[in-house]
C-alpha cells in the first residue's frame, strides 16, 4: 500500500490499488479525508502521532509491526514513512508505504509454538536443530521480503513520479497557457487584470518547481542512465548548497550494475551527502566507485567534524538503514569515524546474491 498525505491536515490526497484493496475502501472515498474517518479513535491517533513524528523528524520512521483493522479483520502492516519536502525545505506531504506481514508473523508464531512443543515433549535438541533450521528458512524469506519490499519502493516511487510528471505538470502548463492568454487579450485595457495574472503565473512557475523538487526527491530522472550519471547528479545538487565541494571519482564511467544494486548505492550516497550537509561541517567531500572482480566498491569520504561511529551507530536510524540496505544484497559496509577526523563510509557489493540468500 502506497499512499500520500498533505502535511497540515494529513488528509490522504492520494493512494494506489493496492492500498484500496487492502483497506477495503475506495479511493475517491479516501481522498480528501484523514484516519479518524475511517479507523478507530484510539488507532488514528497513533497513525497521527507517527505521521507527526516523520514530518517534524525530517527522516524515514520505520514501524515494523503496525495493526490496522481492514473490511476484512485486522492486518499487520510494516510501514515506512517519509517526509517530501518542498524547494524551501519544508514538509509538505507524507509518503507512506506498507507491506503487508499478517501471513509472516502468523507463521513466525506458529514456529514459536512448534519449538515450545517440542522442548515440552523432552526433545529439546532436536527441536533445536529444526527450530534454527526453519529460522533460518524464514530469516532467508524476510530478506527476499525485504528486497522485494524495496523493490516495490522504488517502483512505486517512479509511478509516482511518472503521474506527478505527466499529470500534474500536463494541468500547470494548461493553467500557465490560459493566465498568459487573459493577460494579453484582456491586460492593456485592465492594469490590474494584468498585475492579477501575472502574480499568477509567477506563482504556476514556482509550484512546477516544486515538483520538479518532488519528483527528483521520488526517482531522479539521473538513475535511468545508469549508476555514474545518477551520483554525477547527486554530487552536482549537492554542490549547489556553495558550503562543501563534491567531488566524485569513477573508476570507469561505463560501469554497469543491476537496478537493485545501483538503487542502493545511490540511496546511500543520498543518505552519506545528507548526514554530511546537516552534521559534518565539512570542506570537501569524495565519492569513489570502482569495479573490482565480483564487487562495486564504493565509499563516500569526508573531511568533516567526525563522530564516535560506536556510539551513534546505536541510535542513528541512516546508518542503520545503511546496514540494512548493503545486507540484504549480500554486501559489507564499514563507518570509520572519530571526533575531529572526518568520516568514511566505505560499502563492497557483490554483482550477484549468494545463492545461500
Amino acid at each position: 500500500m502506497v499512499f500520500v498525505k498533505d502535511a497540515e491536515r494529513l488528509a490522504f490526497v492520494r493512494m494506489n490499488r493496492a492500498g484500496e484493496q487492502l483497506l477495503g475502501i475506495p479511493r475517491e472515498q479516501l481522498i480528501g479525508k484523514t484516519d479518524f474517518d475511517f479507523f478507530p479513535k484510539a488507532e488514528a491517533e497513533f497513525f497521527v502521532e507517527k505521521d507527526r513524528a516523520t514530518l517534524t523528524g525530517d527522516e524515514t520512521v520505520d514501524i515494523a509491526e503496525e495493526p490496522i483493522q481492514t473490511a476484512t479483520g485486522t492486518r499487520w502492516l510494516h510501514t515506512r514513512k517519509v517526509p517530501l519536502a518542498d524547494s524551501t525545505g519544508v514538509p509538505r506531504w507524507l509518503v507512506g508505504i506498507s507491506h503487508d506481514i499478517t501471513e509472516l508473523k502468523q507463521h513466525v508464531t506458529s514456529l514459536r509454538a512448534a519449538k515450545e512443543t517440542a522442548e515440552a515433549a523432552n526433545r529439546e535438541l532436536e527441536a533445536r536443530r529444526i527450530a534454527e533450521a526453519r529460522l533460518e528458512t524464514v530469516l532467508s524469506e524476510n530478506r527476499r521480503l525485504a528486497r522485494e519490499n524495496l523493490r516495490i519502493q522504488e517502483v512505486e516511487r517512479k509511478h509516482l513520479a511518472r503521474e506527478l510528471h505527466d499529470e500534474l505538470g500536463q494541468y500547470l502548463t494548461a493553467l500557465r497557457m490560459r493566465a498568459s492568454a487573459l493577460r494579453m487579450q484582456f491586460g492593456n485595457d485592465r492594469p490590474e487584470l494584468f498585475d492579477g495574472t501575472r502574480a499568477l503565473i509567477a506563482l504556476v512557475d514556482e509550484t512546477m518547481q516544486v515538483v520538479r523538487g518532488v519528483i527528483a526527491s521520488l526517482r531522479p530522472p539521473a538513475l535511468d542512465a545508469g549508476i555514474v550519471a545518477a551520483l554525477e547528479w547527486l554530487a552536482a545538487e549537492f554542490d549547489r548548497n556553495g558550503r562543501t565541494v563534491c567531488r566524485l571519482r569513477v573508476q570507469d564511467e561505463t560501469i554497469v550494475m543491476s537496478e537493485d544494486r545501483a538503487i542502493v548505492l545511490f540511496r546511500l550516497v543520498q543518505e552519506a551527502l545528507t548526514n554530511v550537509a546537516r552534521h559534518a561541517a565539512a570542506n570537501e567531500v569524495i565519492i569513489t566507485l570502482e569495479r573490482t572482480p565480483g564487487a562495486y566498491v564504493l565509499e563516500v569520504r569526508d573531511d568533516g567534524q567526525g563522530f564516535d561511529a560506536q556510539a551513534i551507530r546505536k541510535t542513528s536510524f541512516g546508518l542503520a538503514g545503511m546496514e540494512e540496505r548493503v545486507l540484504m544484497l549480500g554486501g559489507e559496509i564499514e563507518v570509520l569515524s572519530s571526533p575531529g577526523a572526518g568520516t568514511a563510509i566505505k560499502v563492497r557489493l557483490p554483482d550477484r546474491l549468494a545463492t545461500s540468500a
